[in-house]
């Protein structure tokens, strides 16, 4: 007997999104299918309020037991309702035994922001008079963003943190993404190159990993300390594109071909059967990867040696020729930062347009700011080893270092790492900060006995 199967829709819609999939899926044989709504055009509502919600959901409505199984459908938000379910409590994962994302939000979404604008209230805001007329759900808009805290922080959890949520056994639920490739003039402006029109094809698959860069002078470190790369996760479980389909026609009008493989997905019992699904669905669309879109996203922050986020702060790709920086142009052409806190950015690129050559000779330059000639923000720099320049009277300076390592493993077959297209990196990047000026036989300016 088939699991039963709950259907999770995104940001400012309803369960009746689901219904044309809820139809379809009868007919191939799925009988026990519920459809839950949740609230999201509530300010103080957030996505943690929503997962609370839908557990409760799940044992009142679908008389879902806390150690039975079923399996989960979700679109676009859906994605962070679930995964946020599941990270509250670990107890949880066994009884998730698959896990289909259409155009899945899993590391936000570069129209989020729009929806804070009063175009955004007037189009996607409550429309019901009372006290919650035209909200538009900021809470859960803030989460949305790229590069946010709230997926920062998630991610932590339930894709670098000690406990293993979506493994290769069925004691994890099997994930299976796709994501459209085709947008319009208008959303097309709202969401960039490679997407869905809502949602970025790099960011929809749990394939992504974590790289820290640390910088501080404060601690002693080895140049290859310096530099702590973590594994890729589900590098098994790509997304897959889906030609030709956009954030809404994924819901309403999915082809058969897409159809064919959600059934085939709901029906995997084996990590074997897995992998041989991810390599039927590889070719659906597309007869070579190389015809994919391959563009991939950067998530990074910037903090110093006490865990504060650095709001000032610009990052270079290059290389090193003769001792002089020279830029890698596409890195930085497409940069969303976080509203409420700078030090948190996602950089969007078309790995197509990198120059191959920087891949024999990766330097990373960030340029820092505090703002004020009180106190800068050092780091060790790989020019001089650890480097005695002095920031200018505002506090800019400036660090390189060497990553050319970072392109030397052997992570999905791949000749260099990091960069590889339809994935998320997050870079976490340390620093110190210290009181001007820097000399430590010197009073500080910020704070001094009075004469």
């Amino acid at each position: 007997m088939a699991c039963p199967l709950i259907l999770v829709h995104g940001y400012s819609s309803t369960g009746e999104a689901f219904l044309r999939w809820k139809e379809i899926l009868s007919t191939k044989g799925f009988a026990n299918i519920h459809i839950v709504t949740w609230q999201s055009l509530v300010n103080e509502i957030n996505i943690a309020d929503i997962a609370e919600g839908f557990d409760r959901a799940l044992r009142v409505h679908a008389k879902i037991k806390p150690n039975e199984p079923f399996d989960c459908m979700v679109h676009s938000t859906g994605m962070l309702v679930v995964r946020q379910w599941l990270a509250r409590n670990p107890d949880r994962i066994h009884q998730l035994k698959h896990l289909i994302a259409l155009a899945p939000a899993t590391f936000g979404s570069p129209v989020a922001r729009k929806g804070r604008s009063l175009l955004g209230s007037l189009f996607k805001g409550r429309k019901e008079f009372g006290p919650d007329f035209l909200e538009a759900g900021d809470l859960i808009l803030d989460a949305l963003e790229l590069a946010s805290p709230y997926t920062w922080n998630l991610s932590h959890e339930d894709l670098f943190g000690k406990t293993t949520y979506y493994g290769k056994d069925a004691k994890t639920p099997y994930v299976f993404a796709f994501c459209g490739d085709k947008t319009g003039f208008i959303d097309g402006k709202l969401s960039g190159p490679a997407s869905d029109g809502v949602v970025r094809i790099a960011g929809a698959s749990f394939n992504t990993r974590k790289i820290s860069l640390n910088f501080s002078r404060g601690i002693a470190l080895s140049k290859s300390e310096r530099v702590k790369i973590l594994p890729w996760t589900h590098q098994d479980s790509p997304v897959v594109p889906v030609k030709g389909a956009n954030h809404g026609s994924i819901m309403d009008k999915p082809d058969d071909t897409l159809v064919n493989l959600v059934v085939q997905a709901l029906g995997v019992k084996s990590w074997n059967e897995f992998t041989q699904w991810h390599q039927q669905a590889a070719q659906a669309w597309w007869r070579q990867e190389s015809d994919k879109p391959r563009h991939q996203q950067i998530i990074t922050h910037a903090i110093d040696e006490r865990g504060d986020g650095i709001r000032d702060y610009a990052i270079k790709l290059g290389q090193k020729i003769n001792g002089k920086f020279r830029e890698v142009g596409e890195f930085d052409k497409s940069v969303a930062v976080y509203s409420k806190d700078p030090s948190y950015r996602c950089f969007h690129l078309d790995l197509d347009k990198l120059k191959p050559e920087i891949l024999n000779n990766l330097w990373i330059k960030v340029i820092l700011a505090s703002g004020t000639h009180y106190a800068a923000y050092t780091g060790y720099d790989e020019r001089e080893d650890e480097a005695n320049w002095i920031p200018n009277d505002r506090g800019l300076t400036e660090v390189d270092m060497e990553i050319t390592r970072l392109l030397d493993t052997k992570a999905q077959g791949n000749k260099f790492s990091l960069f590889f297209p339809r994935t998320t990196t997050f870079l976490e990047l340390i620093f110190d900060r210290e009181p001007m000026p820097l000399d430590q036989k010197k009073e500080a300016l910020v704070t001094k006995f009075h004469p």
